[in-house]
């Protein structure tokens, strides 16, 4: 299990996931993401860790992360909340 996964985009964020993905081939890895389409499941998938499910972010009395993907922040591509049990 991995996460959190921060990056501006992405690119960048199959790239700084590639290397940890490769170093657990073959044994057990868990991502929990939001991301339920574009370049990160679709590396995922090809890595072998399929999309099984994703999950949802939960804010109160505010938008979660506002700016998220239209350049204004980080994007969060992977949660810790399962990675901490």
């Amino acid at each position: 299990m991995f996460g959190p996964v921060i990056a501006a985009s992405d690119e960048d964020v199959v790239a700084v996931t590639r290397p940890h993905v490769a170093d657990h081939l073959g044994s057990f890895l868990r991502i929990d993401t939001r991301q339920k389409a574009g370049a990160f499941p679709e590396f995922l998938a090809l890595s072998g860790l399929p999309v099984h499910d994703t999950v949802t972010s939960m804010s109160l009395r505010r938008p979660w992360l506002k700016g998220d993907r239209d350049g204004g922040r980080p994007i969060v591509y992977a949660l810790a909340s399962q990675a901490l049990g």
